[in-house]
């Protein structure tokens, strides 16, 4: 028997994780509705959400919500920590566990960012590509990792990633993402002045976001094709995706594309690996 949260339990391995949702979820915000299905839908933000809506209109009723709130002007971002051991924390860090670096990857904290301002453009994004004259997939879950400074992943949380202050890539000045965990944590230590990557100690504490991204229309580059030139999106397309490395690296051109769903605080410690 495992526990999932809050005395949840599943005696059923074969349960599906909609199923386990639905039993362990959290109780939604009494003034807020609540969507059916368990993931984001066009018109709302995510189901897992804690604030309720009024914290977008007016920042003093913020005041007493689970978790740290950021302010800027009228734009808000409650950070709010998603508790180890909960069906939540388990679905964020499950990929990481699960790849090829798990044994060297230890968590610190799991942040949930629930921004309404931003995730509002990102649902307007979504709706204006679903009228578009071909069949767009549904937003991907990839991961994005960053050097940033706390001050830097703060703006990030704030006003979302920017493509104006990216740097040229294989595939231009774009937002660059990896459907593999190990690909985007390369991006977590900062290169020195050499363009190498800067060596930190074990206990340094990076960062990874598992990001929405709404790739729409996409242009495939063949495995090895680079197109450096690119400062925006292709002619007739919305995004591209390419494989130069080995794994493959998604990239998008329009901030409204993307949206920042969680924080992953860890550490990446090798030398613990053989003794797990």
């Amino acid at each position: 028997m495992s526990t999932w949260e809050d005395g949840c339990t599943s005696e059923d391995s074969g349960m599906v994780l909609d199923d386990l949702y639905e039993v362990c979820a959290p109780a939604p915000c009494p003034c807020e509705p609540t969507p059916q299905d368990s993931r984001p839908v066009i018109g709302g933000p995510p189901r897992t959400w804690t604030a309720c809506l009024a914290c977008s209109i007016d920042p003093l009723l913020a005041d007493g919500h689970h978790g740290e709130v950021l302010r800027s002007g009228t734009r808000m971002c409650h950070l709010v920590e998603v508790l180890p051991g909960t069906f939540e924390h388990i679905d964020v860090l499950w990929p990481l566990f699960n790849s090829d670096w798990g044994n060297c990857f230890t968590p610190v904290a799991v942040y949930r960012v629930q921004n309404y301002d931003l995730y509002d453009r990102f649902d307007q994004m979504r709706a204006r590509d679903a009228e578009s004259p071909w069949q767009v997939p549904e937003p991907l879950d990839l991961w994005h990792g960053t050097p940033a400074s706390d001050k830097d992943l703060r703006d990030v949380l704030l006003h979302g990633l920017d493509q104006r202050l990216s740097h040229r890539g294989y595939f231009g000045n774009g937002i660059y993402f990896s459907d593999s965990t190990g690909k985007a944590s390369r991006y977590t230590a900062p290169r020195r002045m050499d363009g190498r990557v800067a060596e930190l100690s074990e206990s340094h504490v990076r960062t990874l976001f598992r990001c929405k991204v709404n790739v729409g229309h996409q242009l495939v580059y063949p495995p090895g094709v680079t197109e450096p030139s690119l400062r925006r999106e292709p002619p007739d397309f919305d995004s591209v995706r390419g494989n130069v490395t080995g794994a493959d690296e998604y990239v998008v051109y329009e901030n409204a594309r993307v949206y920042t769903e969680y924080m992953i605080k860890y550490k990446y410690q090798p030398s613990q690996a053989c003794k797990r």
